[in-house]
């Protein structure tokens, strides 16, 4: 399965493609569907300030660096975990493209009608591997298939954010080994 989306310079979605609105259908996102989204804002479709700031980060490296950025991200269904490739290409007039590229679904390990539900609410779950915050730790959900998680916010964890710093990091070393005109 892939996704993509395109913003303009104010990040308003101007279009998307792929299998845009069979995604948003299998994930009851009928608020996510291509004529909802198309002519508004990326922030209204992305939870949490720190996830705004962190995909900002990667838009505004893409436009400035003239660079394609790569990251993998986990979008995890209610009974499936999902691994994603997300590209951010830059185009013209400072427009970019996000591509998702459905990489992996590893088999649920586990019957969900037999597992005994016991709810944990937990502070921040990231937006890029899915993991929860319990206490100090960072928990991926299906480590503990025993237990729900129920996020009050979405942010992106350290070990998310350093990933991406190297990313940044690679991207500038390609820009610096470039030779100049």
């Amino acid at each position: 399965m892939k996704t993509s989306y395109t913003v303009d310079q104010e990040h308003r979605i101007i279009c998307v493609g792929g299998s845009w609105d069979d995604f948003a259908a299998q994930n009851d996102g009928a608020n996510a569907m291509a004529d909802q989204v198309i002519g508004h804002s990326l922030w209204k479709f992305t939870e949490g300030f720190e996830v705004q700031s962190f995909l900002n980060a990667i838009i505004f490296s893409v436009r400035q660096k003239n660079q394609v950025f790569t990251t993998l991200y986990r979008c995890d269904g209610p009974n499936t975990p999902r691994l994603f490739r997300m590209t951010a290409t830059p185009l013209s007039q400072g427009h970019v493209q996000v591509d998702h590229a459905l990489l992996e679904t590893p088999q649920f390990p586990f019957s969900p009608s037999v597992v005994a539900l016991v709810r944990n609410v937990c502070n921040n779950r990231c937006s890029m591997c899915c993991s929860f915050k319990v206490g100090e730790d960072w928990i991926d959900p299906f480590a503990h298939p025993e237990t729900r998680f129920f996020p009050d916010s979405h942010v992106v964890c350290p070990a998310c954010k350093r990933s991406a710093r190297e990313g940044f990091g690679q991207v500038v070393e390609m820009q610096r080994q470039r030779p100049r005109k």
